[in-house]
């Protein structure tokens, strides 16, 4: 297996060769024939703008309906239950993402989904569309996990630097064997073993120190990989390594062993700004490479000339719209108040009240003094500065409104199995990126530590 920073054009093979075809990098976007822009529900006056409780599915099934089944797609929504589930992720994704917080598992994988499904549907996707079955985004019940130096070192400072390696990859939560159906269940399980033996590439999240998205594409003829990482750190080439090696291992495990000669490839893709964007950076890089056949967001025609500020934007207004709902583009809001007022420049004073005339003298025995003419009423007082914003919480009506944006000291490990599953809990570090806790699988890892580097 050898390592590269660089792919030449051999991946392009199972396009149906290179070079890529003009059409094929000059697409746009997606749109939904079936609802144009003026039909797009507005998040903020439509009762949209809230965070659904996935484990309540049934008592939302019907807003769930109202709102999304005009935007269904034939290959992802023709079963009435899975449809739901599809829906309330893509739903709670979304409001995830306006509020600058990383996606969950289930909201990472929906969202991808969603996205290439309707872009592939496009004449000159040359993987082709959901049915064909030469793509595959491998679900979330098989995300793939590793932990890079940074979360080890954190480690080392509560139990030695012998014992911190072991602990943690002891409690590492590994994937399960690919169509476990004790896990996904019986449909589902052949349903994932024949996506996998059909698809050209499959798309693998990688969830890095329980807080960072990034991901791993596999090339099944050749088993070559590319490992895509918008956290740009000292740690990075680790991770990738990590992937790949926690790749190799679940397919060692799945009885799809990749081929020893393969090769793995780390392209240096557009480092992300913040701490919370991982998740969309992975969801734009897997559409450069699956549509746009590109290595990267920033290679991708409509998005050469964006920044990462630019990309999210153009992204979240994309996905509102896949799901009918009109998000405003943060880079082309109107700035009417901003163009009148430049910035630190304080509005004018408001002027003075009129002064009233003084009253007409009335004809009295005695002369009287005029009533003095009333004062000028004073000006307004500068308007009160806007408090800061505070998170909706939880009402005891719907529990599941908004998840607390702070981190407790232990995160829920659970499984999607269906009936209960026990949980266990696993601490947490420092985060380097992301916000929020996160469910995990329950499986956890019997490798041995990593060699030290």
């Amino acid at each position: 297996m050898a390592a590269n920073n660089q792919s030449g054009p051999a991946y392009l093979a199972d396009f149906g060769g290179g070079p890529t075809p003009a059409t094929t990098t000059a697409c746009q976007l997606p749109r939904l024939p079936q609802v144009p822009d003026d039909q797009l529900y507005d998040i903020s006056k439509d009762g949209i703008d809230k965070y659904l409780n996935p484990q309540a599915l049934n008592s939302h099934s019907e807003f769930l309906t109202a709102t999304y089944l005009r935007v269904a797609h034939p290959a992802l929504d023709s079963d009435s239950q899975g449809r739901l589930e599809s829906w309330i992720h893509c739903h709670n994704g979304l409001r995830t993402a306006r509020d600058n917080e990383w996606l969950a598992e289930e909201e990472v994988y929906h969202l991808t989904n969603r996205l290439l499904t309707w872009i592939q549907d496009q004449q000159d996707a040359r993987l082709g569309p959901h049915p064909s079955g030469q793509w595959w985004v491998v679900p979330e019940s098989y995300i793939l996990h590793i932990y890079d130096a940074t979360k080890r070192l954190a480690g080392q400072t509560r139990q030695g630097a012998a014992a911190a390696p072991a602990l943690l990859i002891n409690a590492l939560p590994i994937a399960p064997v690919l169509g476990d159906a004790t896990l996904v269940g019986p449909i589902a399980a052949q349903q994932h073993n024949a996506r996998f033996a059909a698809a050209k590439f499959t798309i693998h999240f990688v969830f890095c120190n329980g807080d960072h998205w990034s991901l791993i594409i596999y090339q099944r003829s050749t088993g070559d990989s590319w490992y895509f990482d918008s956290l740009q750190d000292s740690c990075s080439d680790e991770r990738s390594q990590l992937a790949r090696e926690t790749l190799e291992d679940w397919l060692q495990r799945s009885g799809s062993p990749a081929p020893a000669a393969s090769s793995y490839y780390f392209p240096k893709v557009r480092k992300q700004l913040d701490g919370w964007s991982c998740s969309l950076h992975s969801i734009a890089n897997i559409m450069a490479f699956v549509r746009f056949e590109v290595l990267g967001w920033t290679k991708m025609e409509p998005w050469k000339r964006c920044g990462p500020g630019g990309m999210l934007d153009e992204l979240l207004v994309c996905l509102h719209r896949l799901m009918g709902l009109k998000y405003e583009s943060q880079q082309k809001k109107p700035q009417a108040t901003a163009s009148k007022n430049p910035p630190n420049t304080a509005l004018p004073a408001p002027a003075p009240a009129p002064q009233a005339p003084p009253a007409p003298a009335r004809p009295a025995p005695a002369p009287a003094p005029l009533a003095p003419a009333p004062a000028p009423a004073p000006a307004p007082p500068p308007p009160a500065p806007p408090a800061p914003a505070t998170k909706a919480q939880p009402s005891q009506a719907d529990p599941g409104l908004r998840r607390s944006p702070r981190r407790p000291p232990a995160v829920v490990l659970s499984s999607k199995q269906s009936g209960s599953r026990p949980k266990q809990t696993m601490p947490l570090a420092s985060t380097a990126c992301g916000r929020g806790t996160r469910r995990l699988p329950v499986q956890l890892s019997n490798r041995p530590p990593p060699s030290p580097q």
